[in-house]
């Protein structure tokens, strides 16, 4: 999707405004002084840019506001921040610029605005810094509908859980990369029934009461547990449900809510696998629980002699 975004935005800013209060002054009371640029925001070698666009409108004088073109990040909140050239400072932030598809405009700020009001002999003049930016032409290549596959990319996760009898609690956290190339970190946490060797054990043992089943049972029935930190490997996916997102692309949001999962894991010696499939936002739909979109994921793990899976219901919020 990224690299085929190619967006003209108006971005329109008071920078100033000079209030008269000179007697002889005859006439509105105030004027503003304004940024009023069109610029272009692309994707091309690997990141965005932006760039003021020739067919500039508005008064020629504030031309110089704008240092011509330079590079765009996009912070976890979703907001556009146009750069110098270098990077190293932010020239305008372009507030809620990756929400949802259907938003066209929003609040604008300028970072170089004057820190201090300037008193003349006939008028006070107020720094702003305040705007709007709308889209105003959209020319990126739309991607073809995908009801199924997303533009979210599974980047690393973590994770505690631990068992006690029938029952487990587990938290965690996973990072995706959205559409924007930005890393969106997100956490949950839940309990659920559980099952594990240790009880399958148990019922044999009432069965066959064998020193080595009395054993293992000893070992791994108490209280079990596996953990995994962002630095092990894992690996995963993000796959879109139909049912409730259609042809939508995901926002961050619909990741948010209660959610679901079901894992499973292997332990021995201290390392093992596991396996989750997390279940976001999930809602009833016809009587039948509907996720957003399911998050199949794989890695490494720390347990113990331990082979168990479980099935839980918690929260995930981002953060």
């Amino acid at each position: 999707m990224a690299e085929d975004i190619d967006i003209k935005v108006r971005i329109k800013i008071t920078l100033a405004q000079e209030h008269f209060t000179g007697r002889d002054h005859i006439g509105g009371s105030d004027a503003n002084y304004e940024l009023n640029h069109p610029v272009r925001i692309v994707f091309k070698d690997g990141g965005f840019h932006w760039y003021q666009d020739r067919d500039r409108a508005g008064k020629e004088e504030s031309a110089d506001r704008l240092p011509g073109h330079g590079l765009v990040s996009i912070d976890g909140s979703g907001d556009c921040i146009l750069k110098t050239l270098a990077g190293d400072a932010d020239v305008v932030v372009m507030e809620g610029f990756t929400a949802p598809a259907s938003r066209q405009r929003g609040v604008a700020r300028y970072k170089y605005k004057a820190k201090t009001v300037e008193v003349r002999k006939d008028s006070v003049i107020a720094p702003r810094g305040v705007g709007s930016w709308e889209i105003v032409r959209d020319t990126s290549s739309a991607p073809p509908t995908r009801y199924i596959t997303s533009a979210w990319k599974f980047n690393t996760s973590a994770g505690k859980n631990a068992g006690i009898l029938m029952v487990e609690g587990g938290s965690g956290t996973f990072t995706l990369t959205d559409p924007y190339h930005v890393d969106r970190r997100f956490a949950y946490v839940g309990g659920g029934p559980s099952a594990d060797l240790g009880k399958l054990l148990k019922a044999i043992k009432a069965l066959k009461d064998l020193v080595w089943v009395e054993n293992t049972v000893k070992a791994v029935t108490r209280v079990g547990g596996s953990e995994s930190t962002e630095d092990m490997y894992s690996t995963g996916f993000v796959v879109k449900n139909p049912i409730r997102m259609g042809g939508r692309e995901l926002q961050a949001q619909d990741f948010i809510g209660q959610c679901m999962w079901l894992d499973a894991g292997l332990g021995v010696g201290g390392h093992g696998r596991g396996v989750m499939i997390l279940m976001t936002q999930v809602e009833t739909v016809a009587r039948t629980p509907q996720p957003t979109a399911y998050i199949p994921m794989y890695g490494q793990i720390k347990a113990p002699l331990q082979v168990g899976a479980g099935a839980c219901l918690g929260m995930i919020t981002e953060g």
